[in-house]
C-alpha cells in the first residue's frame, strides 16, 4: 500500500464511502449510494488520485 493509497481512502472516508469488496487483483471498489470506484492498492500517480477524486464528485486535488 504505497503512493496515493492511503489519502484516498481517508478522504473517501470522510465523504462517507466505504469499502465493499476487493476487486480484481490489487484493487478494492468503495461507493456511496450509486457511486463506486475502484482504487488500486499501489497508486504512485498523482494524476490517477486525481481522477480518482473527480470521478466520485469530491472536489479535492493532490
Amino acid at each position: 500500500m504505497n503512493g496515493y493509497y492511503k489519502l484516498i481512502v481517508a478522504i473517501l472516508l470522510q465523504h462517507g464511502f466505504s469499502k465493499i469488496m476487493q476487486a480484481k487483483g490489487s484493487h478494492e471498489k468503495w461507493g456511496k449510494g450509486k457511486i463506486f470506484t475502484v482504487v488500486p492498492f499501489n497508486c504512485p500517480s498523482r494524476h490517477t488520485a486525481n481522477a480518482i477524486m473527480k470521478q466520485v464528485g469530491i472536489d479535492h486535488k493532490f
